[in-house]
């Protein structure tokens, strides 16, 4: 169980460290307080909004896209730092249908190609497809969402010097 968190802890510590350093977007929740200089909230009317609008921070041409389920955290949150590491957005998508604006935000951004983090009931095949359309699409998934988290970030980093643990059974925001 400890290896388990620590992959998911290690996805939330790379978020953190690859939003600062890339600078692509900073956002806060809830707190109407004025932003200190330099920074902005990016939000939309739901969550699948709020990704496309962290998303058109990115042009055209990216080398990648990640898209994961907003049904449910684990996935993304692992995939949010590797997402950033390889210079693209992850969005999120139904497990059924994808979104019209999540759609059209790909066919913005015309990424090389697209990875869909988690299983079928994630993300559906029928999702799937629909991504195929845009660009080459390829998934990264494991038995539950701690094999998954632990591919996903083994598949963008070989090593990490600081570990932060989060609990893969509810959403540690």
């Amino acid at each position: 169980m400890r290896r388990r968190m620590s992959i998911i802890g290690m996805a939330v510590f790379i978020v953190a460290a690859a939003v600062s350093s890339t600078g692509v977007a900073s956002a806060t929740g809830g707190d109407p307080t004025p932003f200190p200089p330099g920074y902005s909230r990016l939000a939309g009317a739901d969550r699948y909004e709020t990704a496309v609008a962290v998303s058109g921070r990115y042009s055209p041409g990216v080398p990648v896209a990640y898209v994961a389920t907003g049904a449910n955290f684990p996935d993304a949150l692992s995939a949010a730092a590797v997402a950033a590491s390889d210079g693209g957005p992850l969005l999120l998508t139904s497990p059924d249908a994808l979104p019209s604006v999540v759609h059209a935000e790909l066919s913005r951004l015309q990424p090389a190609s697209i990875v869909v983090i988690g299983g079928f009931a994630a993300v559906s095949p029928s999702v799937e497809r629909s991504l195929e359309g845009i660009a080459p699409t390829s998934r990264i998934a494991g038995d539950d969402r701690y094999a998954t988290a632990r591919s996903v970030v083994s598949s963008g980093f070989a090593t990490a010097p600081t570990v932060f643990l989060a609990t893969g059974a509810s959403s540690p925001m």
